[in-house]
């Protein structure tokens, strides 16, 4: 009777360890899969952060150029809308330096700092990007 008892009890330890290995191998599945969305979302969140930011470099270049005028009194980059979903999908890294890039923007255009400044902003997001994404 006790060498039963000691069978089942092997028997039952047995699937305790193989139920144990098969989760802890679908739980590392899982994680790996909500990280590649995760990561995926973010790449797309920060490009489409940086089309913004290019588009409204461009614009501003073009009516400098053309007609001379600095943005009017009421102008803040479009890009700072963009920020929460930043900070809500990226690393503590990217929505820093997303935060930096938007405000070097914003400086350049009220003409408080250089280009060389926002384009070194632009340069350095793109790297944390393509570090950590």
């Amino acid at each position: 009777m006790m060498e039963q008892l000691w069978g089942i009890g092997r028997a039952l330890a047995g699937i305790a360890v193989s139920m144990t290995g098969t989760w802890l191998v679908e739980r590392s599945k899982h994680k790996r899969e909500r990280r590649k969305v995760r990561d995926e979302r973010g790449l797309e969140i920060c490009h489409a952060l940086l089309k913004v930011i290019d588009a409204e470099t461009a614009d501003i270049d073009d009516n400098w150029d053309e007609l001379g005028l600095s943005p009017d009194q009421n102008y803040e980059s479009s890009a700072y809308d963009m920020l929460t979903d930043v900070q809500l999908t990226c690393p503590p890294k990217i929505h820093k330096a997303a935060t930096v890039l938007v405000d070097a923007c914003n400086d350049w255009a009220w003409q408080r700092t250089k280009k060389d400044i926002l384009l070194q902003r632009r340069a350095e997001f793109i790297a944390l990007i393509r570090k950590h994404l």
